[in-house]
């Protein structure tokens, strides 16, 4: 009956000074680089070794006096590279999202900082016993919500609704029993009733 789960965000802190930047840029690359986790991401990888070594040698450029560069030019190299990052840090999200159990361990092999965040999930309609014999907990989505109780899967009996989308009964004698709920909908319009859920109240 869980509402949050915390996802694990990859974080790479890139600053704004075009060097640090550069040396911060370089150190991703050489994390992710012969890195068992990224051999999908190996062309956007060498992408960012090219993007970063253009960069460097325009800022060199851009420093010198006279400059032998613009900024317009060091400026659009800084965002091609940028921009490089972000492809890789986008290709390592989908990667530990795909394997949330290691998903902090390859955020932080790609050299980025693991970041979590609570997100809400929608809740999947369905029931657990309470803490003392012949009690339940009952939930249904988000928001308001009806509920309905049966014995037979057939003959419904209808059960407190909640604002809350969830219910707690107590009070019966120990069986299987179905349960199933139904948004609360404004302006008189009607939800239907969710498929049915078991549970063995004990």
């Amino acid at each position: 009956m869980e509402d949050y789960v915390y996802r694990k965000i990859a974080v790479t802190d890139l600053p704004n000074s075009v060097p640090k930047f550069i040396e911060k840029a370089n150190s991703i690359h050489d994390s992710m680089h012969g890195s068992t986790f990224f051999t999908g991401l190996t062309t956007e990888i060498g992408a960012l070794l090219t993007a970063t070594n253009t960069l460097d040698v325009t800022q060199k450029k851009f420093k010198k006096t006279p400059a032998e560069a613009t900024r317009e030019a060091r400026d659009g190299d800084d965002f091609a590279a940028r921009s490089a990052v972000e492809v890789l840090r986008l290709g390592v999200q989908l990667i530990a999202d795909a394997d949330p159990e290691h998903a902090a361990e390859i955020i932080v092999a790609a050299g980025m900082r693991v970041k979590e965040v609570k997100t809400r999930v929608p809740r999947t309609p369905g029931a657990c016993c309470g803490p003392v014999s012949g009690s339940a907990f009952v939930w249904g989505g988000s928001g308001p919500h009806n509920f309905e109780m049966s014995t037979d899967n057939v003959h419904w009996t209808a059960l407190p609704g909640s604002r809350k989308g969830k219910i707690y009964i107590t009070g019966y004698t120990p069986g299987v029993f179905y349960f199933r709920s139904a948004p609360i909908l404004t302006h008189d319009k009607i939800a239907p009733w969710s498929q049915s859920f078991k549970l063995t109240i004990v």
